[in-house]
């Protein structure tokens, strides 16, 4: 909402993407990146980087046929920062994700409703967890059923992680049950294999440093 609050400066490209499901994955991207951008100015950026470092490849006497390289480096730059702003995101997230199921579970068993459990989540936690919560719980309260706003979630932000955790909780909220102790042990398994991740990671690091050499 507050995206389209903002001034479009490409309206006519925006208006190209919606009427094709490339400005639906650009977007679910650049939230996944955590940019506040529109789509159409994400491509207008990718535009002037290749035109502006292909541009650049004139000024370098004897070497014109660097011109298409610098095109092609423009092109390729802003993708590759946003595929690395998705990963450092995806990182983060995960990391944060079992302390965010541990402290649901104590807001239930202090006798919180789910949704007010995950709203806690979206003040406590840090971003980009926070980001994410806050922003199911704004689509629950725009009238988006919570099952679906945490789908939505699980779209954004596609960890394994965290798709577990909301099949869990949507199994839950339909059949009832102590979903403070389902996440809790959630939790301590996703603790324990990053635990186990960390460990293997250790012990092969030589043998891998071995193999590159």
């Amino acid at each position: 909402i507050q995206n389209r609050r903002e001034r479009d400066f490409l309206p006519f490209v925006t208006q190209m993407l919606e009427r094709r499901s490339l400005g639906e994955r650009l977007q679910i991207e650049l939230i996944r990146a955590g940019l506040k951008i529109r789509p159409s100015e994400y491509l207008g950026l990718i535009v002037l980087s290749t035109v502006v470092l292909g541009l650049s490849g004139f000024l370098l006497p004897g070497y014109r046929f660097a011109v298409p390289v610098f095109a092609v480096l423009g092109f390729c730059w802003p993708q590759v920062m946003v595929k690395s702003l998705i990963g450092g995101r995806m990182r983060r997230f995960d990391n944060q994700l079992p302390d965010s199921l541990t402290l649901i579970a104590s807001s239930l068993r202090s006798g919180y409703s789910f949704l007010r459990a995950i709203q806690v989540v979206g003040h406590e936690m840090p971003d980009p967890i926070s980001e994410e919560f806050r922003r199911a719980v704004a689509e629950s309260n725009l009238g988006v059923p919570t099952e679906q706003a945490l789908l939505r979630m699980v779209e954004r932000m596609p960890s394994y992680d965290l798709d577990l955790a909301v099949t869990a909780v949507n199994i839950q909220l339909q059949v009832g049950g102590n979903l403070a102790q389902i996440l809790d042990t959630i939790a301590t398994t996703i603790r324990e294999r990053v635990r186990n991740q960390r460990e293997i990671a250790a012990l092969t690091a030589e043998g891998k440093l071995s193999g590159w050499v």
